[in-house]
């Protein structure tokens, strides 16, 4: 008998017994194991980085008050239900999804924090959610527990399956143009799941044009409010009915944050889109868990795009340059600078009344306000949930915060929003730097524009130092003419 099955028959036995701890100790000892691993590693395609994801697993606990599951992987916890394993859980691949699952919700949350507004039912996202995942996480490993788990359930509850020619698509049905987009979004989720499809003897089915998880969200969306239309009662009939569905893995924590609205009232706020901006750092421990245990090529791309080392480059650049800086002192309508050490020289040139000998105002070093302007237009979108990390990588040196497109909006640091006609004018950033006397300056973009040069010629004249961080290589030529450092951010050196 395979050794990590005898394993899991171990584990039951214990539970069978009702001695849940001497489970859980055999169950963490099952997923330190180096079969374990390399079971893991061998049904992930041989990928070493989805199994680390049981480095984020400090505590299991057998606890017969939950229904199911809840994982916590910030805290390193996971609750099993007795029964719920019992009845179950054939295999560690198994424990493997449950895992997996609850990452991908922490993906989703972070790539996409308010995708779904206050409008939103909860517990329509949460199913909406949950069909996206369940089809997520078997791309990576080849568990059965959902099928088996809703094996008896009806359509709303298959859905959340790969059993998709068992659905009534009448009953889940939002169409246009004579087509089921909901059938045709389910499909394409299980569309390069051909393992799974041939382990629960499902048929291969066509795939249609699909956009993932956003296009998936807002068709639920537009099914519920098209049933609203239809039936206000039918619509609350549906939501209850997704309330009572019980769930694979507990309602996690760490759901979307809604992101309040900015006010909108400032001029310079009119006639522009606003979105909000997910929040990425390098040194967000979920991000870290996510670049340590994701193998999906176009979600590891979202969180690696920038090199960390580049961003931290014009913190030193910055910081350098307004370390330069003299300190500034007056002495009866004098006004001087001194360097920050004095030495024997400059002290006998005091002396005899080169310079004040007291600095009787003191007014420490000077720190000019270091504005930064942020290019949010349309061709910047790949690069839009950075944005909040570059605000506190430079949060120490910066002073005012601007967004552009075809306007300049003003922004407050903590305002984790954009502001954008979708549209790209440097001229427009050129006239505001002018009009506000900006001499330090960091400037965000990818250079996909054009600079006027009577603008160009009276904005070097102007300048003390800009700080261009150019976010990707191209042969565009503007604001390097005019920056003292260059920072190229992605694909170049």
């Amino acid at each position: 008998m395979n050794p990590l099955l005898m394993q899991m028959e171990r584990i039951k036995t214990a539970l069978r017994s009702s001695d849940h701890d001497a489970a859980a100790r055999l169950l963490v000892n099952m997923l330190a194991s180096d079969d374990l691993f390399a079971y893991w590693s061998a049904c992930s395609q041989g990928s070493e980085r989805i199994p680390n994801i049981l480095r984020y697993v400090s505590r299991i606990v057998f606890d017969p008050d939950i229904p199911t599951a809840s994982v916590n992987l910030l805290e390193g916890t996971v609750h099993l239900s007795p029964d719920f394993f019992l009845e179950h859980m054939t295999g560690p691949e198994d424990v493997l999804f449950i895992l997996l699952h609850e990452r991908n919700h922490l993906i989703l949350h972070k790539l996409w924090p308010d995708l779904v507004g206050h409008e939103y039912p909860p517990a329509l996202r949460n199913w909406a959610e949950d069909v996206y995942i369940n089809a997520m996480a078997r791309r990576q490993v080849l568990s059965t527990l959902p099928e088996r788990f809703y094996s008896d359930g009806d359509s709303m509850q298959l859905v959340l399956t790969g059993r998709h020619s068992a659905v009534d698509w009448q009953e889940i049905a939002y169409k246009a143009e004579g087509r089921n987009l909901l059938k045709d979004a389910h499909a394409s989720m299980y569309w390069q799941a051909a393992e799974l499809l041939a382990a629960i003897q499902e048929p291969h089915v066509e795939r249609d044009e699909y956009n993932g998880f956003h296009q998936w969200i807002h068709l639920v969306f537009e099914w519920w409010k098209a049933k609203q239309r239809e039936n206000r009662q039918q619509s609350k009939d549906m939501t209850e009915a997704m309330e009572n569905i019980p769930p694979l893995i507990a309602n996690h924590e760490h759901g979307p944050v809604q992101t309040e609205m900015p006010a909108m009232n400032h001029p310079d706020r009119q006639g522009v889109e606003v979105h909000a901006i997910p929040d990425i750092s390098p040194n967000d421990p979920i991000v870290k868990m996510i670049l340590a245990t994701c193998e999906i090529p176009e979600i590891r791309t979202k969180f690696e795009m920038f090199n960390d080392a580049k961003v931290r480059m014009v913190e030193t650049l910055i910081g350098g340059v307004v370390s330069q800086r003299a300190i500034v002192c007056e002495h009866e309508g004098y006004s001087v600078t001194v360097p920050h050490t004095v030495t024997r020289k400059d002290a006998f040139h005091m002396a005899t009344g080169a310079a004040p000998v007291l600095w009787q105002h003191f007014y420490g070093m000077e720190k000019p306000a270091v504005d930064l302007y942020v290019d949010v237009s349309g061709s910047m979108s790949k690069y839009y949930m950075f944005i909040p990390y570059i605000y506190q990588s430079i949060l120490h040196v910066v002073g005012r915060i601007f967004q552009f497109s075809t306007k300049v909006v003003e922004v407050d640091h903590g305002e984790r929003c954009l502001f954008t006609t979708g549209g790209t004018s440097f001229n427009v950033v050129a006239e505001h730097m002018t009009q506000e006397s900006v001499r330090w300056a960091i400037l965000v973009s990818d250079g996909l524009s054009a600079l006027n040069s009577n603008l160009e010629r009276s904005l070097d004249r102007q300048l003390e130092h800009l700080v261009y961080l150019k976010v990707q290589h191209n042969t565009h030529r503007n604001w390097e003419k005019l920056a003292k450092d260059v920072v190229l951010l992605e694909g170049g050196s």
